[in-house]
């Protein structure tokens, strides 16, 4: 957001959570791209910023646009993000969200995480949070990985790996063995130089077989906390790839059917959602801290 503009309630939680963990304000500042005075309201004045008479502003959608919201959000299942380009002007999630909320007839609900977080759990995410909290373009050298769709996958700022089928149950060899075919060429590719390799906590990711060969292939690695989904981005990459596939109620024949379908699906997704996961890591670690710890909304 540019200088000289309010600070949004984001920015003001953004703020309020970087001065909590001990960051000063010219750091805070230069962080948000925004003015040491500015930051020094928001600190200062806590919830009464923004208390003053700043002047009507015109809606920025028209009914038309608010009814086109509500109908792709009720009966095509878009998310906000996705709702996004389908409108004729440029507006934003928050906007989005509070049209949705102010419908006559949706019902606006958070996604419900379970099993709920244990304090362990908690702490281990804020640990993660207050540790990349100063990330920015850092993020871009992160390949985020998983599996899921009968497929393992990988993906970085500057493009995707070649899907691998899974067709049994893993070990860790197995695993080895996908990494070595699907991840070490890829990862310089589409993560840059100095790129950083991120998994989950499975069994199959974390056992010392598998440590012991990703230090041998020298494969740097990003620390995951535990229970914490919301905080891989590959998660919603799986969620585009499975609603592409099963679009309009589609049905297959065979498993043999699906796989090619979903390689199909896997090889259109466009760089521009890849990056945009990607830069959603910066709001996801805010989103942590001011959430203190619980299920973020992504």
């Amino acid at each position: 957001m540019p200088l000289g503009k309010y600070l949004t309630d984001f920015e003001r939680g953004q703020i309020q959570a970087l001065a909590q963990s001990g960051a000063q304000k010219p750091e805070i500042a230069k962080t948000l791209g925004r003015s040491i005075t500015a930051v020094t309201s928001a600190i200062n004045l806590g919830d009464n910023y923004g208390n003053w008479n700043r002047g009507g502003r015109p809606k920025v959608t028209t009914d038309q646009d608010d009814r086109k919201i509500a109908r792709l959000c009720s009966t095509g299942g878009y998310s906000i993000r996705e709702i996004q380009p389908e409108l004729p002007i440029e507006v934003s999630r928050g906007t989005i969200h509070n049209r949705i909320k102010a419908s006559d007839f949706l019902v606006y609900t958070k996604k419900k995480c379970e099993p709920p977080l244990k304090p362990v759990h908690i702490e281990k995410r804020l640990e993660y949070a207050r540790k990349y909290m100063h990330y920015d373009r850092e993020w871009e050298k992160v390949v985020f990985s998983g599996g899921s769709l009968m497929v393992w996958g990988a993906y970085g700022y500057h493009g995707k790996s070649e899907l691998a089928t899974i067709s049994h149950r893993l070990n860790s060899q197995d695993y080895q063995g996908i990494l070595q075919d699907n991840l070490l060429r890829a990862g310089p590719q589409i993560g840059g130089r100095g790129w950083i390799f991120q998994q989950d906590n499975a069994s199959i990711h974390v056992s010392n077989s598998t440590q012991a060969w990703l230090d041998q292939k020298r494969v740097r690695r990003l620390d995951h906390p535990p229970k914490s989904p919301d905080l891989n981005p590959m998660e919603n990459l799986w969620g585009i790839m499975a609603r592409n596939v099963y679009a309009h109620g589609k049905q297959y024949a065979n498993i043999r059917e699906l796989e090619l379908a979903i390689h199909a699906e896997w090889a259109k997704i466009p760089l521009e959602v890849l990056q945009t996961l990607t830069d959603s890591m910066k709001n996801r670690i805010f989103e942590v801290i001011l959430n203190q710890g619980e299920f973020i909304h992504y």
